[in-house]
């Protein structure tokens, strides 16, 4: 007990959020108090060194003061439980603006800058509408910029400022003038409403807790935060886009707290900063090293690990992170684009949210092994340091936590729209063996089942898919100032002669519709032609044949 009741003395150590680091400065002191002291010691103990003991969350014991002195006489005084210095945090790594081209949006409100839903997994969670709703995110950042357009309509809690003291004005003041926790809210819940990204998470709660001002925070903060999020806004999941290199005793508290509440945490695994070289193993990153937290890699838009994703024990899961995009912190209608492992935790805090929604009291080990049991294996086969287990398959995670919720209907129709088979209750992105009668159309031979894209919501659709039989020209002469062509077709189709001159280059084209046996054709000639093309092409201009060539002149 007198060990961690001495004062520690921590190196200084690098900090970051989004990877880069600051220099190794703190201010003051945290200190916490041992809750089992006799009142009349803690008593004296803030009588012996007033005003300078300053709350950072009394309901855990935890207070900062300014000078080592303080720390002493507290030691002294038998309520220390243990004191390390409140390092200053630095976000060095911010989105930048980008306008966004409103032409991308396709019909459903998402833009083709949402390159990750597919990866991702996510088009069987948009078809049967999972959400997130009724489950409440804490987002411990920069804060959030209310006034974007992706958050009209979308919950926001009022929140918190914790790095101001409590009772000060500015403590209900979550603005954000960084930019990082608008990035982060919008992955997770940027509104459905044809403007823009599209959250993953939607119809989330969030709440703002305000741990960085300007581009400084503290661990102070973050506790405070942390603790916080489970005793006064009563967070069921908590987003962590940060992290440090060191093992901080106040950071772990804070983390083992709300790991005992049942909240799930998920954290960025961490980056290089610019300029930064690998030269050999990453340092792990707190809290995404800690065993109650799920740490997150990032990987590129060809699924490669991100050049700048920590590659270390605390990556236990990988999302993208790199060509991100979301709400821009100063305009109500502008984005900006970043990337960063603080950008992939967002989207594995969204798939929490909804794994949650469609099943209410899943635990953190039960999310994890959900996780485990659903990732996408990339690299080397297994856990490995650079994607952990593999890529966030939110599909396939909530199809796992909700069967029920999340099963599909499956149906097979002929090219007419002719339902020809349907099976009920089939965990998404599986397919069950078709044995109904094999597809048929006139004309043409069946090839494959392809997905119908206009499925109705929540069902799986597949259409056969046809190949039409050879057309065949048996003849192709002149008859006075036509070209008489004799063919077989299996199927209406279209006759298309092209006309060259002496020289190959290209006069005319002549097209005439064709009814599907055998049949003979009337089609005009062209002055100076020399040499005619005929081919034959189905409703859909596929070539039926190959191309017949004629000789019109010597």
């Amino acid at each position: 007990m007198r060990r961690i009741q001495r004062f520690l003395v921590l190196c200084a150590l690098a900090l970051c959020l989004t990877g880069a680091a600051s220099a190794a400065e703190y201010d003051g002191y945290l200190v916490k108090l041992n809750p089992d002291a006799p009142a009349r010691l803690l008593d004296a103990a803030s009588r012996a060194i007033p005003p300078t003991l300053e709350e950072v969350y009394a309901p855990a014991g935890l207070y900062r003061v300014r000078d080592a002195d303080a720390v002493e006489r507290l030691r002294k005084s038998g309520a220390l439980l243990y004191a390390e210095p409140d390092y200053i945090v630095t976000i060095d790594d911010t989105p930048d603006v980008e306008d966004f081209d409103a032409s991308l949006l396709d019909a459903s409100g998402t833009s083709e800058e949402a390159w990750y839903e597919a990866p991702l997994d996510m088009e069987v969670i948009r078809r049967k509408d999972v959400t997130g709703k009724g489950v409440r995110v804490g987002i411990v950042d920069s804060g959030i910029f209310r006034g974007h357009e992706e958050f009209e309509g979308v919950t926001i809690l009022d929140g918190a400022n914790y790095c101001v003291p409590e009772g000060d004005p500015a403590r209900n003041d979550v603005s954000d003038s960084v930019g990082h926790g608008t990035f982060v809210s919008g992955l997770i819940a940027a509104a459905q409403n044809g403007k823009g990204i599209a959250g993953l998470a939607p119809d989330v709660e969030l709440v703002p807790l305000k741990a960085f001002e300007s581009k400084n925070g503290a661990i102070s903060n973050i506790a405070a935060a942390i603790y916080d999020s489970v005793r006064t806004w009563h967070c069921q999941v908590l987003n962590l886009s940060l992290g440090v290199t060191q093992d901080y005793i106040t950071l772990r508290d804070a983390i083992e707290y709300a790991a005992g509440e049942g909240v799930l945490m998920v954290a960025a695994a961490g980056n290089l900063t610019s300029g930064e070289h690998r030269d050999s193993g990453d340092p792990l990153n707190y809290p995404a090293a800690y065993p109650q937290v799920v740490g997150v890699g990032a990987v590129a838009s060809d699924l490669s690990v991100a050049s700048f994703s920590f590659r270390n024990e605390s990556v236990e899961v990988s999302a993208p992170g790199q060509n991100m995009r979301g709400p821009y912190h100063k305009d109500a209608s502008r984005y900006s684009n970043g990337y960063g492992t603080s950008y992939a935790a967002p989207l594995v805090t969204a798939a929490a949210a909804l794994a949650l929604s469609i099943r209410p009291g899943l635990t953190p080990d039960e999310f994890r092994n959900l996780l485990k049991q659903t990732v996408r294996d990339l690299g080397p086969e297994g856990y490995d340091t650079a994607y952990g287990d593999g890529l966030l398959q939110i599909g396939r995670l909530c199809a796992l936590a909700n069967p029920e919720r999340m099963a599909c209907t499956v149906i097979w129709k002929n090219y007419d729209g002719t339902i020809l088979q349907t099976a009920d209750g089939v965990a998404p992105g599986t397919l069950p063996v078709y044995d109904g009668q094999t597809p048929v159309r006139d004309g043409y031979t069946f090839e494959y089942w392809e997905p119908t894209p206009e499925a109705v919501a929540g069902d799986s659709e597949y259409t056969a898919h046809f190949a039409p039989n050879a057309a065949e020209i048996l003849s192709a002469v002149v008859e006075g100032d036509a070209l008489s062509v004799t063919l077989v077709t299996p199927v209406s189709a279209t006759l298309a002669v092209s006309y060259f001159d002496g020289n190959e280059r290209f006069l005319d084209v002549c097209m005439e519709p064709v009814e599907a046996g055998a049949e003979t054709a009337l089609l005009p000639l062209r002055n100076g032609a020399q040499t005619a093309r005929v081919m034959v092409f189905d409703d859909g201009y596929c070539p039926l044949c190959g191309a017949f060539g004629v000789t019109l002149a010597p």
